[in-house]
Formats: C-alpha cells, structure tokens, sequence
C-alpha cells in the first residue's frame, strides 16, 4: 500500500539526545526537579570499564569481575568432571533465565517505575544515599562508600554536590546494568560453548560439507554483524541514551529525537538486528536449544522495549502525540469504523456477518474435505490462483479508475449518495477480498504441510519422526515463521503509521483537507514501500515451511508480482500525483546509508531520481494530443463554392444545404505534415435543418436518412444498413401521414435563401429537419442520405458534419457567486435552447404545432415533461398513422401509462448523459490544436432528477457535487 504523514522516532533509538550535544564543548542537563547543571562527566562504556586494565575500577567493578570469574570457574569444574557433566547446560539455562528475568522484568520495573512516578530518585532521596548537607554534619557509611567508588571511577575531583540527585542516582544505577547485563551475557556464552562442544559442531562429522560451511560462514557473520551493530549503536546515542540516561534527566538542547547510522537502517536496532548474533550463536553450536533460548530472550527484549521504552519515549519526545496528525476516519461523518480483517465487527452491519461466515465455512471446507486426498491441493491451487489474480486485477481496475476519473464515487453520486458511502462500501469489499484470498492459502498450506510430510495422525511421535527424517525441517519452520512474524510486523507498523485511512486507500476516494504530506514514521522511515519487500515474506514463509510444495512456491511468485505490479502502476501514480514526486521518492534510512557507502563518481552516473513529474506529462501530453489528433474527424476539402450543398454526381437534379451548421477550422496531424482544413459541426440535440431542391416529378416515396458515416463509408451508391427510424420522409402522406421532421413545414420559407446554382420552375423546394426526437444522441460525425423511392438506393450524400456536446465551464470559486450565475445562465442556454433538450413539440391532428418548453430555471421541468407526455400519447392514442410511424402499433389506453413512464426515464437518462457530457472545457489545455476538449463527467440518476424537479436545484447540486470530486481529486 503506499505511505502518508509526518516523522514519528522510536526509542532504543535514544538516538536522540546524545548525537546532537557531542559538537559542543559543554554539556548540560536538566533535572525533573528543574534544576540546571553541567554534565561534563567523562563515563565509560561496561566493557571498557571492566576489561580495560588503565581504567580504574571500583568495588562495584570487581564485584562484576569476581561473579564472572565465578561462572567461568563453575562451568570448568562441572565440565571438568564427567559425572557432573549433565549439569552444565541445565546450570546455565537456569542462570541464563535468572538473569535474563532480571533485566527484562527487574531493569523494567525500575525504569517503568522511575518515568512514571520518578521512584529511583525518590529512594535516593528518602534514604539519603548521597550526602548533600554541610560538611559539618557526619556522613553514613553508605553515602562515604557511594562517593568513594564514584571518586575511584570518575577521579578525584568528582563532588556528589556537583550534580542533582537525578545524575547520582543515575551513576548508582549504571552498576547493577552492568551487573546484570554482563551476567546475561556471560551465562548465554556458557551455554552456548555447552551445546558446540556436546554437539561437536565444531567438526564436520556426518554433516554435508554444504551446510557445515554455510553454517558457520553465516553464523560468524550474524556474529561480526551484531558487534558491528552494537559498536554503531553507541557511537550514536553514547552512554547517555546506552543506560537509559532520560529516565532519570534530560539533556538540553537534545528535546528531540535524532537519527544517525545505523538508526537509519533499522527500527530499533539495538534490539531488532542487535540480537542477530545470538541466531549466529545458534548456527554454530547447532542447538535448537541454543535458538530456543535465544527466541525467548528476543522475545523478552521486545517485550521490554513495548511496555518500558516506547511509552517512556513518546511520553518524553512526543512521539505518539504526531500520530494524532493523521488523517482518520474521525475526519469526516463516518459513523461505523470500517471491519478491518475481524476487527470492529459491528452487529448493526449484515455484511459483516457475511465476511466471517464466508471466510470461517471457506477455511473449514478447505481444510477438512477430502483431507487425505493431496490430488484435491490441485483444485485448492487454482482457486488461489484464480482468486488472487482475479482480486488484484479487480482492485487495481477500481483504484486505477477511482484515480483518473472517480468513478467509484460517482456511482454513488449518481444515486444520491456521498462519498462516505462510496468509501465504506469500498472497504466492505477490500476487506472481504483481503481476508478470503488469505483464507484460501491457509487453507491450501495446511493441506499441503500435512500431505508433503505425512503428518496425518498430526501426533507427537509423528513430529519427531519427521525431525529424525528431515534434520532441516525445524530450521525451515524457524525461518518460515520469523518471516510471518516479520510480515505481520511490517503491516503492524504501517496501520500504526498511515491509520485505518489510509490502509483502505483513503486518498483515493476521501477529500484531504490537510496538508498532504506522507508519512515517515515506523516502517517508512527505513523503507519507502516496505510492502514491496516486507509485506509478501509471509507468503514466501508458507513456501519455506513447506520447501517440497511447489504450488506454494508458484504462489509466492504470483502474490509477489501482483503486490509489485499493483505498487508500480497503481499506488504510486496515485500518489506522485496527490502527494508529489518529492514526497514518493524520499530517500529512505536504507537509500541514504547506501548512497554513501556508493563512490562518488558511481553515484554521479547512476541517477538516484527520476524524471520530473512535469517532464513525464509534458512528453506523454504531446504523444497522446498527436494520437487523439489522428483519430479526430479528418475534416472536408470542398469543391464547390458553397461548402454546405451537395450536387448529386449521378444526377444534378437532386440537391442538399445543410442550413444551421457551422464551419469550424480543423487540425489534422500525421506523421508526414500538419494540414489545416475544415469542418462543418452541429451541437448534439439541435435539430439538423437541410433545403432541398428535386424534380417535381420525384418519387413520392423518397426519403432521407440520417447515418453515422464510420457505418456507411464504403457504400457510396446503396446503403446497406438500416435507419433504425432516423429518417423523414419527403411526402409525409406517403408514409402513413409521417410527419416527423416536418414539425415546421409551414414556416415562411423565404427566410431561407436558396444558394443553388440552377433556379426553375420544374424544381420542387422545401425545408425540413432532423429534432432531437430522430437523432442518436451520440456525438460522432454523420452525414444525410437522399433514397430514391423507399428502397436504399442512394440519389446522394450531404457533406459530412461532426455532432457534438458543447461545453460549459465550471466556476473555479464557487463561493463566487457571480461567477455561479454565470455558469448556471450558460448551462440553461446550452441544454434549453443550444441541444433542446427540455424543448418538445408535436404537430397534432388539426396541424396545430403544440409546444412544451421549460421558460426558466425555476420551471418544475419534471412536471413539463409529463404534461408533453400526456399530450403527446393522447395525440398517439387517436391516431393510427402515428401509432405505425413510432412503431406503437399495440400502445393503447391500457398500457399507456408504462409508455409515458418509459419515455419519461429514456428523457430523463437523456438530460443527465448531456450533462454528463457537456460540463467542462473545450479545449482542455488550451492548444489549439487539441480538439478533444474534457468533462467532468457527472452523472446522475433518474431519481435525483425528479427529486431536484427544477434546472436551479440541479445546477446547485452539480456544484456541490464538482467541489467533492476536486477535493478527491487534489
């Protein structure tokens, strides 16, 4: 999934406050008490303090050689005595754990004791541990102990009255760390020299020679990486941050929290890749009760770091307070969280209780039916294939559409919902996909590790079997679940980071009335998308534990090139254009140690960023205008003078000129030249008036229809197809009284000039017109064809013309309420009048034109239509010619109203496809050579319609509905 939001630090990372203060040449803290002191003390790390021989050491110091002394004695004795020798691994796991409780649950307490209720302190305080009176007031023994060892360690100029009790405390406190955590180490060591030895890991034996090298070179390098990581680790944050030092003070000027080194790479690392060695440990005296004990000290360590560190961190540094800067679904008027997997299952919600029904019967069908039947794993395989591939390509169509043209949210726009219901709906279904193609493949893993190692009995003995018979098998069982445990980290860490918003690509579909910055806390600090690595190793986990299963390694390539290729072409262009291609391509913790551990010159020849995202669009711009361009009408070389009539070549006599269409210039590119021409064009819905001229003694049972001339161009002398009633007849009484498109046939026809070149008396001339009624609805470019009797044969073909939406502009401010208005008269005009689409007439039975028209904005244009409908299906119902013209032979009193009903929808859907289609620019870049113009595409539906009844209401709607969709959109 991609990454929102702000910096966000962890701890053991206390990376912090040492990094910043050590350029200066003075350091000071402050105590909880306020008080402000200079803490220039030189200390020293627990190995040099105890190992380095020019270091003076203090009774504490000899005290922690002396015990260590004593386990190496322990184990030389127990070893050294082989009726003992039984005892030595049982001795240091129990030593091991004792001190390993210690820290974990001893060091713990205090720590979590002392941030929250400063009890350390306090107890130093209460029993007056160190002296701070007059020097006339006799001193304890403890508090002349305390200060000599201090003195030993820190020199002789050291003054306990020097530093606030806070600091005291803290120096008190570093010796029992070093106690416990020197002790920790030692009996780990012990035991881990305990299993080499008993299981002779050091020599070959009967071990392949593949795994007994690869045994060791990892594990010494898990090793020599551990101390790598260690030696970094406190470069970085110094003894400071190493004892748990702001616990107990704070350093100015360090308020907070810094990265650096190998805090860059890792979370955590000091407890994360700071434990890699003990894996390395494991490897090289071939234990698994090595690597158990080391799991559970891990284990232990991020228990530790959960419930002590992190709180004290964002308590002290703030840390929890910037996931409060997330946008959430708290944001807007959500009142149901959405069910994330099986979380916030609401009873009130029945597609809840679908998804766990689903998903509980899918993964007890997948397990149990024909358990033993391994043939029965085919049919799960491609059920998981099938699903997985089939959900990625649905998901990324949704998303992908979702991005470039909302279309999930207009649907539900276009039904009188918001986009909160489009969101919660979305992620009904990302979580039902989500969950089932999960369902499957654990349903498919188990049936696949029972049958690879014949586990059917699923007893005791029967793992041990498997263990004796496969020495690697509890190795890849370790490997693959530290993978799931990893994956299950990684989306962990991403949910805390981006919130429940954004997990359900909230970007895509909610306004983001914040600044939109991503996020760099937990995971996306170290990596930009971590899903692309961390986020598929479970599958690839399920793969290793079953290493002999080749439909789970199949699998675990498919989830991984479904999760890059979803990431590659549908988040991140998603997000480069919402967030900024600055904020996608940070450079990461990982990106920037790697560019400087690159020379100089490699870096400067291999381009760590990409092209500039307006570079990218100009050049996709341009190629995509040259396509389009190509694909534009062609335009029209006219020979005759007149570029609106049309001479029939076969025979002069019949004559066309097209009278209301407009001459517009025309642009068409191809790869040899740019040629400039014309077009003749026509807004869609304007009725199509033409001028005839034909012999008088013309068949009376010519007609013209109107085509689309990508259907008809290579038939120039027959038409092939049929007029689908979009024709009009030259002699309506021919036809059955067919007066369609002879509406204004009384008009005075002089007001129409004749342009054509002969003039007699043995000419019939006329006008008449193509309304909306007869036309397709379809932009596109058509042509009229003139037929001889009433077959096909054609007498000739007007010049094409192109029939187009004509656009009106949104208000870029619509609190400008002029700039409302402006746009609301406008868009009155063009569907009223420019495609009249709101303008109905009839000729009735006494040749009276009846006229139905909505005069304003106000007008109730719903009921205007039904008062048309009314009208017009009484004249149908009196009329038989009527009736066969419109092909409503069977239309009569009883099924009139389902007439009306029909085409008060087909009117109705009609409107919103214009509108649809007719708000926004047109030119939508402003070149002159682009001719596709944009829309907004808004659609809405019929209901909406009758409910807003008036042109005003729907105009005010519009408005509001364009301020959402801009608000998803930037």
């Amino acid at each position: 999934m991609t990454n929102r939001n702000k910096n966000h630090h962890s701890k053991n990372n206390i990376a912090a406050a040492a990094a910043t203060g050590a350029a200066s040449a003075s350091h000071y803290g402050k105590a909880h008490s306020g008080q402000v002191f200079k803490d220039d003390l030189v200390t020293y790390d627990m190995v040099q303090s105890l190992l380095n021989p020019f270091i003076k050491k203090s009774f504490f110091d000899y005290l922690i050689i002396v015990s260590l002394a004593i386990n190496v004695a322990g184990f030389y004795y127990l070893y050294s005595n082989p009726q003992l020798n039984h005892w030595i691994i049982p001795t240091f796991v129990t030593g091991y754990f004792f001190w390993r409780i210690s820290y974990n649950l001893g060091i713990g307490i205090l720590l979590y004791n002392q941030s929250n209720y400063n009890s350390m302190t306090d107890f130093a305080t209460n029993h007056q541990l160190f002296n701070y009176s007059s020097d006339t007031k006799p001193r304890t023994r403890i508090q002349n102990f305390i200060e000599m060892n201090f003195q030993i360690k820190y020199g002789d100029k050291f003054k306990i009255t020097n530093y606030p009790i806070d600091f005291n405390t803290w120096l008190l406190f570093r010796n029992f760390v070093d106690l416990i955590l020197m002790q920790d180490f030692m009996n780990y060591f012990i035991l881990f020299i305990a299993c080499l030895v008993q299981n002779s890991a050091y020599s070959m034996g009967s071990e392949q020679p593949i795994l007994f090298y690869s045994r060791w070179t990892f594990g010494i390098l898990f090793i020599l990486l551990n101390f790598v990581v260690k030696l970094d680790a406190h470069h970085v944050i110094k003894d400071f941050a190493w004892y748990w030092g702001d616990f107990f003070y704070l350093k100015i000027n360090n308020e907070e929290l810094v990265f650096d080194g190998i805090f860059e790479l890792f979370p955590h690392p000091m407890y994360s890749i700071g434990y890699i060695g003990y894996y390395g440990f494991a490897l090289l005296s071939r234990s698994h009760l090595v690597l158990a004990v080391s799991c559970i000290a891990h284990l232990c360590q991020f228990l530790f770091l959960h419930y002590v560190e992190d709180p004290h961190i964002h308590k002290t540094y703030g840390g929890a307070a910037q996931v409060g800067d997330l946008l959430t679904i708290d944001d807007y008027d959500i009142k149901l969280k959405p069910m994330f997997f099986f979380n916030n299952f609401c009873w009130l919600r029945p597609a809840d209780y679908l998804i766990v029904i689903v998903n509980l019967v899918g993964l007890f069908f997948g397990i149990t039916y024909k358990s033993q039947d391994p043939n029965f794993n085919l049919v799960l395989f491609i059920i998981n294939l099938g699903l997985k591939v089939g959900f990625t390509a649905l998901t990324s169509g949704m998303l992908y559409f979702q991005s470039t043209k909302k279309s999930f949210t207009k649907r539900y726009l276009k039904y009188d919902l918001n986009f909160i219901d489009a969101f919660n709906n979305w992620c009904v279904y990302y979580n039902f996909q989500l969950l089932i193609n999960i369902n499957v493949l654990v349903s498919l893993f188990i049936r696949e590790f029972i049958s690879t190692n014949n586990l059917y009995s699923m007893s005791w003995s029967s793992f041990i079997a498997l263990h004796q018979k496969d020495s690697l098998f509890l190795f890849r069982l370790f490997i693959g679940t530290f993978m799931l445990l990893l994956n299950f980290l990684c989306e962990s860490s991403i949910l805390e980071s981006i919130g429940i918003y954004s997990w359900f690509y909230g970007d895509f579909f909610l306004p983001n009335w914040k600044d939109k910055k991503l996020t760099r806390t937990g995971v996306y600090k170290y990596l930009n998308n971590p899903e692309n690595i961390l986020g598929i190793c479970g599958v690839w986990g399920l793969s290793i534990i079953c290493f002999n299963s080749h439909y789970l390694f199949i699998l675990a390539m498919v989830w991984s090139l479904c999760k890059i290729l979803f990431i590659k072409f549908v988040e991140t262009p998603h997000m480069v254009k919402l967030y900024g291609e600055s904020q996608v391509n940070y450079d990461s913790g990982f990106r920037k140690t790697f560019k400087k551990i690159i020379p100089k010159k490699i870096r400067d020849r291999a381009s760590f960023s990409k092209p500039s995202r307006p570079e990218i669009l100009k050049s996709s711009s341009s190629s995509s205008s040259s396509v389009a361009a190509e694909k534009q009408f062609d335009g029209i070389s006219f020979e005759t003078p007149n570029p609106f009539i049309t001479i029939s070549k076969t025979d002069p006599d019949y004559q066309i000129e097209l009278l209301n269409v407009a001459v517009e210039p025309c642009t068409t590119i191809n790869s040899q030249s740019k040629k400039n021409k014309t077009k003749l064009s026509i807004a869609l819905g304007n009725p199509i008036k033409f001028y005839y001229r034909i012999p008088k003694k013309h068949n009376k049972f010519n007609w013209v229809g109107l085509y689309r001339v990508v259907n008809t161009f290579n038939d120039s002398t027959t038409t092939l197809i049929t007029s689908k009633n979009h024709w009009v007849a030259i002699d309506p009484t021919a036809y059955d009284n067919r007066y369609l498109g002879h509406e204004h046939i009384k008009e005075n026809r002089q007001v129409y000039k004749s342009k054509f070149v002969f003039k007699d008396s043995q000419f019939e001339e006329g006008v008449l017109e193509f309304n909306n009624q007869l036309q397709y609805w379809e932009p596109g470019v058509y042509e009229l064809r003139y037929h001889y009797s009433d077959g096909h044969d054609v007498a000739l073909i007007s010049q094409a013309f192109e029939m187009k939406f004509l656009k009106v502009e949104l208000p870029d401010d619509s609190n400008d309420e002029e700039a409302v208005m402006k746009f609301q008269r406008s868009l009155f005009d063009m569907l009223v009048n420019t495609h009249g689409l709101l303008k109905f007439e009839f000729v009735d039975g006494h040749g009276k034109l009846q006229q139905f028209k909505v005069g304003s904005m106000q007008d109730d244009f719903v009921s205007i239509i039904i008062e048309y409908l009314n009208a017009y299906s009484g004249e149908i119902l009196a009329s038989d010619d009527l009736k066969k013209n419109l092909n409503l032979k069977h239309l009569n009193s009883y099924n009139v109203e389902e007439y009306k009903k029909k085409q008060l929808f087909k009117i109705l859907k009609r409107l919103s496809y214009v509108i649809k289609n007719s708000i926004g620019n047109n030119n939508a870049d402003g070149d002159e050579d682009d001719e596709l113009g944009s829309t907004i595409d808004i659609e809405f539906s019929r209901e909406i319609l009758i409910q807003e009844k008036t042109l005003k209401n729907l105009f005010d709607r519009i408005i509001k509905v364009q301020k959402i969709l801009d608000e998803i959109a930037n």
